[in-house]
């Protein structure tokens, strides 16, 4: 079986590391301090400097007085978190969704550690699990890498209620990413989806990874539907009006997980599973669908 993180992907995770830690420092950052009564900064502390940390932070002021490099540190750090959720169910193991899902969560921890934001990662499908360690720094991401690898077949029913809630004492200030194909009905009535927009500019970021085949179904093609909740399965063929059916049907409920997203401060995404997971994050942060 071929691995999800192999060399090259290593290479591209670091490449993309390194253009968005660019362009953090140049004024793209990703995320600004919060900032108190009468525009100031709240500024907390000072820590050492590590290697991978964002060097838009250094305080040179006090490097001049002490010889060593230090973090500015911002109270917006202590109060925010980024959370990755990923579907693990049974749909995501079609064609490439699973190992595009895998890459895209894995070039965010990438990408996102450069701000210092503590990142962590979840599965979800009839239950949810923790997945690696929190991702502060590039060593973390690469720790991430081999528990990504880890992951087993996506299987069972996806609990969508168990998806999109928020959960933990940062819940507020969280930032959620659901990666999903977003095939199975979300729960969007649970109060816990999504919040005003606040200090991270916007409250989640859906990306909904589709195969060509699910995009854009083709007629006369063979379909074999399994109902993974044992009832067995069915094999079709399309003909023309089934496949114009099911785009009709496909296109109705991805404008409804947009709708919804940006009712909740949020981003929506289709990302073709057969794409570059790294020009797709890179056109993502460009295009301001992440913190400001």
């Amino acid at each position: 079986m071929s691995r999800v993180f192999d060399q090259e992907t290593r290479k591209r995770l670091m490449a993309l590391r390194l253009a968005l830690s660019r362009r953090f420092v140049q004024g793209g950052g990703l995320t600004e301090p919060a900032r108190g009564k009468g525009g100031k900064t709240e500024f907390r502390d000072h820590r050492l400097y590590a290697e991978g940390d964002d060097l838009g932070r250094l305080d040179w002021n006090v490097y001049g007085r002490l010889g060593e490099l230090h973090i500015k540190r911002f109270q917006a750090d202590a109060d925010v978190e980024i959370l990755i959720r990923l579907d693990v169910s049974a749909s995501m193991s079609f064609g490439p969704k699973d190992q595009m899902a895998r890459r895209l969560v894995a070039g965010l921890c990438f990408g996102l550690c450069a701000q210092q934001r503590p990142v962590r990662v979840e599965t979800v499908a009839s239950e949810l699990s923790v997945v690696g360690p929190c991702v502060r720094r590039e060593a973390d991401a690469l720790r991430m890498l081999e528990a990504l690898e880890a992951l087993p077949t996506p299987a069972g029913i996806l609990n969508s209620r168990t998806f999109v809630m928020r959960r933990g004492p940062q819940a507020k200030n969280q930032l959620i990413y659901l990666i999903s194909d977003f095939l199975d009905d979300i729960d969007t009535s649970y109060d816990g989806f999504g919040a005003k927009e606040g200090q991270l500019g916007i409250s989640c970021a859906m990306f909904a990874v589709l195969a060509h085949e699910e995009r854009d179904p083709k007629p006369g093609g063979r379909v074999r539907l399994v109902d993974y909740e044992g009832r067995g399965d069915l094999d079709l063929t399309l003909d023309a009006k089934t496949c114009e059916a099911y785009r009709r049907l496909l296109d109705a409920q991805l404008k409804e997980h947009h709708r919804l997203a940006v009712s909740r401060a949020g981003v929506f995404e289709v990302v073709p599973a057969e794409g570059e997971f790294d020009e797709i994050l890179l056109r993502h942060f460009a295009a301001g669908g992440a913190p400001k």
